[in-house]
């Protein structure tokens, strides 16, 4: 795979090419895209014309939706077959011991200019950070993570752009889905409404007592699978003083709650 710097400087070019390549855009009736060949697309996205992929194998991820893996050398890639555009791509790359020399917030302009490159009309959607974060590995070094959400109306799509970087700004894997956006409706019910209701279901469903403190964040999202329900996702964690052991226990989960009638729709629990 070239370097990332010979990707950055061709940014203009590809761009213009994926652009042709995919879809068609402007006033006036929008022919439907047809797909391009995924091993065009993965040259494409590497910068690399004379690259040798190889197919693996077609999946199907959780929501059913099928996907193909293919390999360059060591590096994987994830196809949406509907579309030939590449979705996820890991890099096999030796990890730095050290922190630096980039920080977080110096290495979040390196992973936007890579989704800017590689997630179709970025610049023109309305795609929002909700995610920064470094995550420490250990021996396997320090990673940066960052997520773009594609929102309307303040709401997920389900349409977003994932990109984590070693700290010296090289990227180490990519992830996106970007699907027809559904028409959606604000919600009828509100944030605190929705945590209102999550934080009573978890404790009738639980039958937890003796809370000493809670712990809440909410998402208004379309519902994985489903993309015609918006949801609220709402994480409820409980810490408790478990009288029979005399010792700080938690529990909790993710609360599903239809944003338009407040109805709890499903709950992960986590024990």
């Amino acid at each position: 795979m070239k370097k990332l710097i010979y990707l950055i400087l061709g940014i203009a070019a590809v761009v213009a090419i994926t652009g042709g390549l995919l879809y068609v855009t402007g006033p006036g009736p929008v022919a439907e895209a047809k797909p391009v060949d995924p091993m065009e697309s993965i040259r494409l996205f590497i910068g690399d014309s004379e690259a040798v992929v190889v197919f693996e194998e077609r999946m199907v991820n959780v929501a059913g939706e099928p996907y193909d893996s293919y390999r360059v050398n060591d590096d994987r890639f994830i196809v949406d077959p509907d579309t030939g555009m590449v979705t996820g791509a890991q890099f096999v790359q030796v990890p730095k011991k050290i922190q630096g020399p980039l920080s977080l917030e110096q290495a979040k302009k390196s992973a936007r200019i890579f989704a800017q490159l590689h997630y179709s009309n970025f610049n023109s959607r309305n795609m929002v950070l909700t995610e920064s974060q470094a995550l420490d590995h250990g021996d396997a070094a320090t990673e940066y993570s960052y997520t773009w959400n594609e929102q309307d109306q303040n709401i997920n799509t389900g349409n977003l752009v994932h990109v984590s970087l070693n700290t010296d700004g090289s990227v180490r894997s990519y992830h996106a889905r970007d699907k027809t956006a559904p028409r959606l409706e604000p919600a009828r019910i509100s944030k605190g409404q929705a945590i209102d209701t999550a934080t009573r279901y978890v404790i009738e469903t639980t039958k937890v007592s003796n809370i000493s403190s809670t712990e809440t964040s909410a998402l208004l999202t379309v519902m994985p699978g489903d993309n015609n329900r918006v949801v609220w996702i709402v994480q409820v964690v409980f810490r408790y003083m478990d009288l029979r052991f005399g010792f700080e226990d938690h529990r909790g989960g993710a609360v599903y709650i239809d944003a338009m009638t407040g109805e709890v729709m499903q709950f992960d629990s986590c024990l």
